[in-house]
């Protein structure tokens, strides 16, 4: 017999395939409301990454996964966020870097930084080289900011 039921589709948000525990869930709610009280950016399914991934690797590595070093955010967004959301099958949220740094300004006004953590400055020039925000901590528009066309030639035979 063949199974005619559609299969899940791949890479779905994360809010639809994450379960967070309860103090993600409650991190994730007090961190969502401070976003939207100072008019700052916050991707639900961006969020849910972020605790879960540093969760995640908090239990691998022992850190406290509210340590945020420039080395972490720069491999955080070029490697364990992009290879835990293939493995989950979730879909990499765009804004990653835009609700980072929402999420480091929720900590710092919260105090919530753990121990050794970089400068929130630092922490913020890493999001602009790498995370695809400006300096304001906005999600650069794909064609401004470093983007160039290329000049097109035609094919010659």
């Amino acid at each position: 017999m063949v199974d005619n039921s559609p299969s899940p589709p791949d890479n779905r948000p994360a809010r639809e395939v994450v379960s967070l525990p309860p103090e993600l869930r409650a991190e994730r709610l007090a961190a969502l409301r401070w976003a939207l009280a100072n008019g700052r950016p916050a991707n639900v399914d961006a969020l849910n990454v972020v605790l879960a991934v540093a969760s995640f690797e908090a239990g691998i590595n022992g850190h406290p996964p509210r340590r945020w070093t420039n080395h972490r955010v720069l491999t955080f967004l070029w490697s364990s966020a992009v290879e835990w959301c293939r493995q989950q099958r979730v879909e990499l949220p765009d804004t990653m870097g835009e609700t980072m740094w929402s999420y480091f300004d929720y900590l710092r006004a919260t105090g919530g930084f753990a121990p050794r953590s970089a400068p929130l400055a630092e922490l913020r020039r890493v999001l602009v080289e790498v995370g695809g925000v400006t300096t304001k901590g906005r999600r650069r528009h794909p064609r401004h900011g470093r983007t160039r066309w290329a000049t097109l030639h035609p094919l010659t035979a």
